[in-house]
């Protein structure tokens, strides 16, 4: 859901739902660019303002992801994305201030905390442990209104979609720390990653425009029956 209003308010294009007319597709030259670079949407943005051009967010082609991922197939595709944005998004840097900003501010309150409680300061220890508790409480509304406004684009095109459960929300409660901490953890490796791995292709990352295919596995059918709802 956050990444959903990051990529409105960046203008940010997702190549799984994007429109473009061919004579702008031909003159922004995204296909010549397209053959150097490593994403395909990513670069979209910047070629289009080339033109003086924007994209334009459609609320209504938003698609619901129902497939299923474990934490380390999560943590590589959020690198992946991380390592796209560091290499075509100017606003890169700043995306890095905001990350490490936040988790230093997350990590310092639970040390003051321990400190509070270590000291016998209770009093203390309440007050940063309501703050702490706002702040936790505050991203949990946002991504549920967030949220609410999704699933009623979804069920406009007659999808169904999960509702809401009290273990939903509890989950939702104890993930938002996490989350924070495993955002820091991906932007530090897609700032150290020079060599990725899709779908059977290695690529050595030297550069925006400068990425080599170092090995392509052709892919093939698995003989093992494979579960739909998880994620390749």
């Amino acid at each position: 859901a956050v990444a959903v209003v990051f990529m409105c308010i960046q203008q940010a294009p997702w190549g799984g739902s994007i429109a473009m007319k061919l004579s702008v597709l031909r003159r922004s030259g995204l296909l010549e660019i397209w053959t150097q670079s490593i994403s395909v949407d990513t670069p979209i943005l910047g070629a289009l303002q080339a033109m003086g051009l924007n994209a334009k967010f459609v609320p209504t082609l938003m698609m619901p992801n129902r497939e299923e991922c474990n934490l380390a197939r999560c943590l590589r595709f959020i690198t992946r994305q991380l390592l796209s944005t560091r290499l075509y998004n100017p606003q890169w840097l700043l995306i890095v201030a905001q990350v490490f900003t936040s988790t230093l501010a997350v990590v310092l309150t639970i040390v003051l905390l321990l400190i509070a409680l270590s000291n016998g300061n209770i009093g203390t220890a309440l007050g940063i442990a309501g703050g702490f508790a706002s702040y936790i409480l505050a991203i949990a509304v946002q991504l549920v209104l967030v949220e609410q406004v999704v699933r009623r684009v979804i069920r406009a095109r007659g999808e169904s979609t999960t509702p809401f459960s009290a273990l939903m929300m509890a989950k939702t409660l104890v993930a938002i720390p996490l989350t924070q901490l495993v955002y820091a953890i991906t932007v530090v490796s897609a700032i150290l990653t020079q060599k990725v791995e899709w779908r059977g292709i290695s690529y050595q990352i030297k550069g925006p425009w400068n990425i080599r295919l170092i090995e392509y596995q052709p892919y093939e059918l698995s003989r093992q029956p494979i579960d739909a709802n998880i994620s390749l």
